[in-house]
């Protein structure tokens, strides 16, 4: 009898630990020559963005924006034929400072589908999936400068328009990109 009481309890006392608790949207900031930083958020939505930038050559990088998405959530690609508001976009203002190529390249490619729903009654590349897009820029200055832009889409199914505003900053030689954490 003491043998199965004990049992019971040790079988209690495991049953009862608690697990550390994560949170529950974290956001990873990478900027090209800084340190990873993670910056929890108590946000509740289906998707994270992360940028980051590859360099190339002396003055042309490659702006990296990995989209991971949970809880069934999905938008629309930027290589989806129709012409869908809250399509999938990165939102960069002419300036002095940068040049941005207008081709983004996806990975993995989103494959067109037909979606019956009223509102799209024809086929749509959706993104179901992580996704990165890469998109090359090229410096046009040595100065220091600042660019502001944000990457734009509707996320499905809480059909949501999302702005995620990043910078992309060159200080004393230095060129990072980092989200603006709004």
């Amino acid at each position: 009898m003491n043998k199965l009481l004990l049992l019971l309890l040790a079988i209690l006392l495991f049953s009862c630990k608690t697990k550390e608790s994560k949170p529950a949207f974290s956001e990873k900031v990478v900027s090209y020559n800084y340190e990873v930083s993670d910056q929890p958020k108590n946000r509740k939505n289906p998707y994270s963005v992360l940028f980051s930038l590859e360099k190339n050559s002396s003055d042309t990088y490659t702006i990296v924006t990995d989209v991971f998405l949970s809880q069934g959530a999905h938008f629309i690609s930027p290589s989806s034929k129709e012409d869908f508001k809250g399509k999938f976009r990165i939102i960069i203002p002419e300036n002095d400072n940068i040049t941005v190529d207008k081709n983004l390249i996806e990975t993995p490619k989103s494959h067109e589908e037909f979606d019956p729903h009223p509102f799209v009654a024809g086929f749509v590349n959706w993104v179901r999936v992580n996704t990165t897009y890469k998109q090359k820029m090229t410096l046009k200055t040595n100065k220091d400068f600042t660019v502001s832009g944000t990457v734009e889409f509707v996320v499905e199914p809480n059909c949501t328009l999302e702005k995620v505003p990043f910078t992309i900053k060159q200080e004393k030689g230095w060129l990072v990109m980092y989200d603006d954490g709004c």
